[in-house]
């Protein structure tokens, strides 16, 4: 039975129908785990279908134990976006005396800038993948280098956790000033309130190549910021794929830019979907500039500050979407029905550091590793809270929380979940 379901995946996978044939080959790998085939073609198509880095694992396994074409292909997948991982299994196929199926030469060159060992450019690799922040800085701390520090750093801006990133990038100016990765680590850093009053500190850096895709997006991000739109169309074509198709959030700014119509990359100065975060003041021209190509969706989660502050007014949108911001800008000032809106942690009074590692967490993990920080953070409690479920909550503690000055909406929440037994949303 396990066969035929290995069989008939292909078939689909042949066909293009990639859902339908990742049911079957999961069937097939849970029926034979070991078989390698069953392995190679499951991990496949985990990875090609969600990107999961268990489904590339498992391929390697596979293919490892298939050699040939097998081999061949997850070498196609390493040469995209895992140097280290590709080095590794070129000496795998040289222990073995098979035929390498390309060139090393790049990922080499890459491993050489990183200025990481073989033996642990791998596990940098798969962290910064799966964005493991945690898992990423035990390594940082335990090994200093420039290289993951300045993975970090950009880790940390691109989950709006600027000031996070400042602190990290003042670290890494100390003990390795000079180097160009912290340079460009710092600046990156620096940005989201200097905006491109950085160029001419920028310039020095403009005239790097680097062949990590990783320091060339950084390097690109900050080019297109300080109006040197030429250097990061030249950073995005020296890539194959280009930069762009490995980076989405480079491809609107790059296009512009190929139009004629330079573009300050969002993710560079504004943090997303809040706005109890001040924006510097360089950054309404810059988000007036993305205005004509936003959709009210993208308004929401960039927008909110100038909505509250009130720069942004629904003229300054296209026709259709006047109303959505008419709505938006009256639930930001809190015109009657509606009261003003506010975070949780601007209603606890918590300091923008905290505000900002909640914002950041994306799971329980990385809320458990940004509290080690506040361990008396009453906001950054309540937020991991949200992640457990009900049956694991602390009662007597909630119970205790319930006698702090809390608002009162959160309040009446964790009281109806105490006395429901379940969420009440």
């Amino acid at each position: 039975m396990g066969r035929w379901e290995l069989e008939r995946a292909w078939d689909l996978l042949e066909e293009g129908d990639l859902l339908e044939a990742l049911e079957h080959a999961e069937r097939a790998y849970r029926r034979h785990p070991k078989d390698p085939e069953a392995r190679f073609l499951y991990g496949y198509l985990r990875f090609t279908s969600d990107g999961a880095y268990e489904g590339l694992r498992l391929m390697e396994l596979g293919a490892k134990a298939m050699g040939g074409e097998a081999c061949a292909e997850l070498w196609r997948i390493y040469g995209t976006e895992f140097p280290a991982h590709l080095l590794d299994l070129a000496r795998f196929l040289e222990r073995r005396g098979l035929p390498l199926p390309g060139d090393t030469a790049w990922a080499e060159a890459v491993l050489e800038e990183q200025g990481l060992p073989p033996e642990v450019a791998r596990e940098v690799e798969r962290w910064l993948y799966q964005e493991d922040i945690p898992s990423l800085e035990g390594f940082f701390r335990k090994r200093p280098s420039p290289y993951p520090g300045y993975l970090l750093v950009r880790l940390y801006l691109a989950r709006g956790a600027f000031l996070r990133a400042q602190g990290l990038a003042g670290e890494l100016g100390e003990a390795w000033g000079g180097d160009w990765r912290v340079e460009l680590a710092r600046l990156l850093a620096r940005f989201p309130q200097e905006g491109p009053s950085l160029a001419e500190e920028v310039r020095p850096l403009l005239a790097r190549r680097p062949k990590d895709p990783h320091l060339a997006e950084g390097l690109a991000l900050l080019a297109l910021g300080v109006g040197e739109g030429r250097v990061a169309l030249e950073l995005d074509r020296a890539f194959d794929p280009p930069l762009r198709a490995r980076f989405p959030h480079l491809e609107e700014p790059l296009e512009a830019e190929e139009e004629g119509r330079p573009l300050v990359p969002l993710g560079l100065f504004l943090s997303p979907g809040r706005a109890d975060v001040s924006p510097p003041p360089f950054a309404w021209e810059a988000f007036r500039s993305w205005l004509p190509r936003l959709g009210l969706g993208e308004l929401t989660l960039w927008g909110r500050p100038f909505l509250r502050s009130g720069l942004l007014s629904p003229e300054d949108v296209r026709q259709e979407m006047r109303e959505g911001v008419m709505r938006l800008r009256f639930l930001e000032e809190g015109r009657p029905p509606f009261v003003p809106l506010a975070s949780l942690g601007e209603l606890l009074g918590a300091s923008p550091e905290e505000r900002e590692a909640a914002s950041a967490a994306a799971s329980p993990g990385e809320l458990a590793h940004f509290r080690k920080a506040f361990p008396d953070s009453l906001l950054l409690e309540l937020y991991a809270l949200l992640y457990r479920p009900f049956g694991d909550w602390p009662e007597g503690r909630v119970r205790r929380l319930l006698r702090e000055e809390l608002p009162w909406g959160v309040r009446e929440a964790l009281r109806l979940r105490l006395e429901l037994g379940r969420d009440p949303l």
